[in-house]
């Protein structure tokens, strides 16, 4: 199963890539001038930010539906 929550990009404005797959988290950027890759190898780390994107979720799903 696939879902996609869009978001208000200019109240919520996210300038990186956050990945976060088995036991690693990467964080990525390709803005011009502070290109930056950093991959974090750790599964106390991704689970803990699985459980932070998690509670975003929530979070944005209750939001949008006000």
């Amino acid at each position: 199963m696939f879902e996609v929550l869009l978001i208000n990009s200019e109240q919520f404005f996210f300038e990186n890539e956050i990945l976060i797959f088995e036991n690693s988290v990467a964080i990525a950027s390709v803005k011009k001038g502070e290109m930056l890759g950093l991959i974090v190898e750790s599964a106390i780390f991704a689970r803990s930010m699985k459980a932070v994107f998690n509670l975003a979720w929530i979070g944005a799903t209750s939001f949008v539906a006000q």
